[in-house]
């Protein structure tokens, strides 16, 4: 007996017309599975929607007037829904969300990159995964002036794991999977590369010295002859030749 799947209740909060139109059109089109169930034009008729209507999916834009994007989600109790963050090219917010490992969008959607945050979407419910802890941890890296007082958003197959920055002494890579090293925390072996990874962090703190190593420029110690280095937590790592001068220019 066929038995029709139930549409995903969409909520889409965006404060400019024409995107928000372009975008609940790429979805009618293209993800029928998704049903928009209204558009709001800022964080307030957002946060009256969402108690309402219960969605459970919300696309928001992080800047708007009255309410912006942040401010909404932070008068949320416990949001029980998952959220794609839309957004023009603002660094602070893209490196924020990289850090929370949240979906996002930039303006204009891209079909493409639209299809795969739909996809991602679908396989974390399917594998019942929540997303609440990351999205208060976006809030927090967002609301913190300083970059060492971020956190990292790391998955592993134990859960979700939320390192501050300034705990992390260094990554290091495994083939297509990375191994971090953190203060008061074993190793963790995380599924994603040492790139995708170093894309995610600040330079500001943290500084590829290898190939396979990626570290906390706060936690080293000292430069080494034959050009290694020590962290503070003791671990001595090689430097790769063509890094030597940067590193030794970084450590001053």
């Amino acid at each position: 007996m066929f038995t029709m799947l139930e549409p995903t209740r969409t909520l889409i909060v965006e404060d400019d017309p024409f995107a928000a139109t372009q975008l609940r059109l790429l979805l009618q089109d293209r993800h029928p599975r998704l049903h928009v169930i209204a558009t709001c034009r800022d964080g307030l008729e957002g946060l009256k929607a969402i108690q309402r209507l219960q969605p459970q999916l919300v696309f928001s834009d992080v800047e708007m007037p009255n309410l912006d994007g942040l401010e909404m989600l932070r008068r949320l109790e416990k949001p029980d829904f998952e959220v794609v963050f839309i957004t023009s090219f603002d660094k602070y917010a893209i490196g924020a969300l990289r850090l929370s490992a949240l979906d996002y969008l930039l303006k204009p959607v891209n079909p493409t990159e639209l299809d795969a945050t739909i996809a991602h979407f679908f396989k974390k419910r399917d594998a019942k995964l929540r997303s609440e802890g990351i999205i208060q941890n976006f809030l927090h890296n967002m609301s913190t002036g300083e970059h060492s007082q971020q956190r990292l958003a790391v998955a592993t197959t134990e859960g979700t794991y939320f390192i501050p920055l300034a705990d992390l002494f260094r990554i290091e890579a495994e083939s297509n999977y990375a191994r971090i090293f953190a203060r008061n925390s074993k190793p963790l072996l995380v599924s994603k590369t040492l790139k995708d990874l170093e894309e995610s962090l600040p330079s500001k703190i943290f500084l590829r010295v290898h190939k396979s190593h990626l570290v906390n420029r706060l936690h080293i110690k000292n430069l080494l002859p034959e050009q290694r280095m020590t962290l503070s937590n003791g671990d001595v790592l090689e430097v790769s030749r063509r890094r030597w001068a940067e590193v030794q220019a970084a450590v001053g």
